[in-house]
């Protein structure tokens, strides 16, 4: 090898044993979950979250979390209504729908597709557990100016059906959490919710549903860079659901760092090499 190869060949060596960050998700990477079965757990939601991410990457997903297409909040979801047919329009059905900033659930002039899968919380595992989804993020960084953008679905259910003040556990809320820090909170609203008119307020068990809730779309801007997070999404009282979780650019995965001796022999090494190559004619 000549010295002027081996000066080139030395820095990529080295950059390669310090385990120096790799751009693996530059374009970012978004989870759709479509492909789980109706009450996966949360080991398949794991499995197919990993094959998603490359360089490394993992996810550790908690066991609070299931994956449904059919859950209905008890029959209390409101959608549009077809002569005495109620449809619900959940996560399960429908995709980035928006509501306004009063919460409506579904504007008037979407109707249900053909289902696919959604992640939920799953109400077993005590305090903590089953009333969140939780991720936790391995050898992944999402860099600062990022964004992490999802939809969720506050589900009404048939203990809380006195309007938006008159649920013995409080009125229905979504929390996003990073590493335990709230970032973002919805809370649901007494149908149809927004401007009238324009939301659905019928539900299969009730003309005029009065059972809180809420659908739309999150979007959360990153200021800092976040390092392994632990993503939470936080159920009071009963259950949420979340689908389409993105993280747009740039995310990174870190190959591991060697121990202190590796460094070391791996130093020696590349300077002896200098040194023989040099004493060359």
């Amino acid at each position: 090898m000549r010295l002027g190869r081996l000066h080139k060949a030395l820095p990529g060596a080295i950059l390669m044993a310090f385990g120096v960050s790799a751009s693996a998700h530059a374009a970012g990477v978004r989870f759709n979950f479509d492909s789980l079965a109706d009450g996966a757990n949360n080991t398949a939601i794991q499995t197919y979250m990993d094959t998603q991410l490359t360089g490394g990457a993992s996810v550790t997903v908690g066991a609070g979390a299931s994956a449904s297409r059919t859950y209905t909040g008890d029959g209390h979801v409101v959608g549009p209504t077809v002569g005495s047919t109620t449809t619900p329009l959940t996560l399960g059905n429908s995709n980035g729908l928006i509501g306004d900033t009063t919460g409506g659930v579904g504007p008037a002039n979407a109707t249900p597709g053909p289902a696919d899968t959604f992640l939920m919380n799953n109400n077993t595992g005590g305090a903590g557990v089953g009333d969140r989804i939780t991720l936790g993020f391995n050898n992944f960084t999402i860099a600062a100016g990022s964004t992490i953008s999802y939809d969720y679905e506050i589900f009404p259910n048939g203990t809380c059906p006195g309007g938006s003040g008159g649920c013995s556990g409080g009125t229905p809320t979504f929390t996003f959490a990073i590493n335990g820090i709230t970032e973002q909170s919805f809370t649901g609203v007494t149908p149809p919710g927004g401007t009238p008119g324009l939301y659905y307020k019928n539900s299969a068990s009730m003309t005029g549903e009065t059972a809180p809730q809420a659908l739309g779309v999150a979007v959360f801007t990153v200021t800092a860079a976040l390092v392994n997070p632990t993503l939470s999404f936080i159920d009071w009282p009963v259950a949420i659901g979340m689908d389409n979780l993105s993280i747009t650019p740039p995310v990174t995965t870190t190959a591991g760092v060697p121990e202190p001796a590796t460094l070391l022999l791996f130093g020696t090494g590349a300077v002896a090499l200098m040194r023989r190559y040099r004493r060359k004619p």
